[in-house]
């Protein structure tokens, strides 16, 4: 995802970053930092405070709509968007 932009983004919608492993807690926790330009918004997926990667939505989203487990498979990590 390393700086892809993703369009028509839809609550239930789920991006699944395959080999980044989830933390639940701790210093090291999974976490998304946002920002915004252009009239998009970019979001960034850390591991406690070093950038992992980052991907753009077009458009404008709710920030608090957003929440991350690991994935099914247990060695990614899920982004979920509720809208």
């Amino acid at each position: 995802l390393k700086g892809d932009t993703i369009q028509n983004l839809l609550a239930g919608d789920q991006i699944d970053i395959a080999g980044l492993g989830f933390v639940a807690g701790g210093a090291g926790a999974s976490g998304l930092a946002f920002g915004s330009g252009g009239g998009n918004t970019t979001v960034q997926v850390d591991l406690g405070s070093a950038v992992q990667t980052s991907f753009t939505l077009a458009g404008s989203v709710d920030r608090g709509g957003f929440s991350l487990s690991a994935d099914a498979a247990g060695s990614g990590t899920l982004i979920r968007y509720n809208g």
